[in-house]
Formats: structure tokens, C-alpha cells, sequence
């Protein structure tokens, strides 16, 4: 018995050694050749697993990935309490097995998420994919942003109210956001438009108490969003989940390319969506370059846009736990750095700058 436990013990410490350099080898790899990784993985070989993926988990209307998750956790508690257990009898071999075996799961879990989806954390930047002018942006170049983007989103909310167009409800916006990756496709061909699915996210309440819209989880290339935000800003978190679903892995790539697809998209609704959202990240900006040229600016806001701004604040100001938001901002912030994303969190708001330089490049009109 002895015996067999040690080299049970002796397989899984080999193999996770395999797996230890495996990951270390890929992922230095994959920071070296950036070119390989966009032209090979990510508009090839990425596209090649994802699209299975993402048309099995579209035939279920709940996350396949969120529920493997959570069978996941329950299972590795229960081995670190076994381990526990079998460490307090003194069974060492039992205990030492049942800590490998975690190490097991957690490092096959790993090499799953780099090879279905992660190595995209290493592709071209959006300036090389999308050929955008590298030229410094200044202070004007903030402000004529944030006005032309201020005077859209009136105009489409105006138009919204005008044609006394509904804002859609989640089976709409979870079924539909896609489409404007169809038509993006048309002018950027490496945007893939494959039909994605959007599923409700079922901890949507610890989501909104710790601050957060949505995540991407690639078991099974699945795009989930909190189901509680406000209705006006799910077309654009679904459509920033989608494009981590399409290889976008970097935030500020997501909130960018998200963007894009509302701007493209036919429905009004979703084109105010991702409007809205792009003016609050560079009225952001602006404000912290200049607070009272912000002012100026956000004061051409139409009443109806800054009731919806209210909603949105409002939402946040009654579901936001501190705690858990810091909490889940720092184990966020440590995975973004661990995925050659350096700024962390603060890579969501880098988008301005992306928008600016696409704004000036005429890519948005």
C-alpha cells in the first residue's frame, strides 16, 4: 500500500514538473515573437478551439464555465480539507498525495487557460493591429474627443427618446450584441464575426457589492455579464466580454474593440450604449488634465443623458461593498499584471488613449 502511494505520489510530482515548465516555456515564448502569436494564434490556431467551444456552450443558457468553476472550488476544498485531516491521523503519504494532486489541478487548469485562450495576453498591441498613428496626444486632442463623443451620445439618446425606441431587455442584448461584430468584420476582417452567446452572470449580487460588469471565462468560451447593472449599460459590458471572447485579452483592447462594435451595430440602443461608456472614460481623463475644461464640456450633457449617468452612479453607490471591491480590485490587478498587462486595473482607462488616436486616424466619424 506504502509502496503504491509513493509512486502515485512520485507520477504526480513528474507531472507537475512537466506542467511547471510547460507554462514557463510557453509563456517566454509567447513575449518573445508577438507577431507569431497574432498571425498563428490568435487570427489561426485560437479560432480553430474557439469556435467549437463557443457554439456548444451557446445551445445552454447558463454559464457551462461559472458552474465549473464553482465544482472546481468545491472539489479543492475538499481536498485541502482531506489533506488536513489525513496530516492531523499523521497518514503523511495520504496528506502529501492530496497536496499534489490540488497542485495537479490547479497547474492543468492553467495550461488549459494559455493554450484555449491566454497566449492572445501576448498578441500585437491595437495601435500595430489597427496601423494607428502614433503621434503624442495633447490636451486638444482630449477636449475635441470628449466633445464630439458628448454631442453622439445626446444625439442618440435624443433619437432614442424621438422614435420612442425601448431600452431591450437582457434576452435581446444577450442574443443580439454580436451583430456588431458582423459588421465591424466587414471593414477589419480580423475581427472575427462569429454568433456569441452572452450569459447572465448566477453571482451577479457579489458582482455588483464588489463593483464589477462581467468576466470572460474560456473553459467554454463563454462572454457573462452582471444581469443587475442598469439595462442601458449592457450592450456595451456584453460587448466588451465578447471581445475577450474574440481574442481581445487586454482590457483596454476589450474596452476599445467593445466600442467599435456598438459604434458599428444597427440597433440605436446599443450604439448609445457604447457611446455613453466611451465619454465617461474620456471625460475621466479630461477631468484629471483639466477639471474646469471638463466642466465646460460636460455641461453641454443633454438632461436626459445625465439622468441615465445618474442611474448608473446611483446603482453603484447602493451595491458597491468596500471590502469585497477593494478585494476583488486587488486579486483582479495581481491576475492583469500576472497576463503582460503591467498597468493592472489601471488598463481599463488606457482606452482613451486608443479612441483618441483612432478618432484622429478618422476610424470613428
Amino acid at each position: 500500500m506504502l509502496q503504491a502511494n509513493l509512486k502515485k505520489i512520485k507520477t504526480l510530482i513528474y507531472t507537475n514538473l512537466i506542467l511547471i515548465f510547460f507554462n514557463i516555456i510557453l509563456v517566454q515564448l509567447a513575449k518573445n515573437f508577438p507577431l507569431f502569436i497574432e498571425e498563428y494564434y490568435s487570427r489561426n490556431f485560437y479560432l480553430i478551439i474557439n469556435r467549437p467551444l463557443s457554439l456548444l456552450s451557446g445551445n445552454f443558457s447558463f454559464s457551462l464555465g461559472e458552474l465549473l468553476i464553482g465544482f472546481q472550488v468545491l472539489v479543492l476544498i475538499l481536498l485541502l480539507i482531506l489533506s488536513f485531516k489525513n496530516l492531523a491521523y499523521k497518514k503523511v503519504t495520504d496528506s502529501i498525495f492530496l497536496t499534489l494532486l490540488i497542485v495537479f489541478i490547479l497547474l492543468f487548469n492553467l495550461s488549459y487557460y494559455q493554450i484555449a485562450w491566454g497566449l492572445n495576453n501576448y498578441r500585437e498591441s491595437i495601435e500595430y493591429i489597427f496601423d494607428l498613428n502614433d503621434s503624442d496626444i495633447g490636451l486638444e486632442d482630449l477636449t475635441t474627443s470628449y466633445e464630439f463623443l458628448v454631442l453622439e451620445t445626446n444625439r442618440l439618446k435624443d433619437l432614442l427618446i424621438k422614435y420612442d425606441l425601448e431600452e431591450k431587455n437582457d434576452e435581446v442584448v444577450l442574443k443580439s450584441i454580436y451583430k456588431g461584430y458582423e459588421n465591424a468584420s466587414k471593414k477589419y476582417p480580423f475581427i472575427d464575426s462569429g454568433k456569441v452567446s452572452v450569459k447572465p452572470l448566477i453571482i451577479s449580487r457579489f458582482f455588483s457589492s464588489s463593483g464589477y460588469t462581467g468576466i470572460y471565462l474560456p473553459f467554454f468560451s463563454e462572454a457573462n455579464i452582471n444581469y443587475m447593472v442598469p439595462s442601458f449599460s449592457k450592450p456595451f459590458i456584453a460587448s466588451h466580454e465578447i471581445a475577450h471572447q474574440k481574442g481581445f485579452s487586454a482590457e483596454d483592447d476589450a474596452n476599445f474593440i467593445g466600442f467599435l462594435a456598438c459604434h458599428y451595430h444597427d440597433d440605436i440602443f446599443v450604439k448609445y450604449s457604447g457611446y455613453q461608456a466611451m465619454m465617461v472614460y474620456v471625460g475621466n481623463s479630461l477631468y484629471k488634465s483639466d477639471p474646469q475644461l471638463y466642466r465646460e464640456i460636460s455641461n453641454l450633457r443633454s438632461t436626459e443623458v445625465l439622468e441615465d449617468i445618474k442611474k448608473r452612479v446611483n446603482f453603484w453607490d447602493q451595491h458597491i461593498v468596500e471590502k469585497v471591491n477593494q478585494a476583488h480590485n486587488n486579486l483582479n490587478d495581481k491576475f492583469l499584471k500576472a497576463s503582460n498587462q503591467p498597468e493592472g486595473i489601471l488598463s481599463y482607462s488606457r482606452v482613451t488613449e486608443l479612441f483618441i488616436k483612432a478618432y484622429k486616424d478618422k476610424l470613428i466619424h
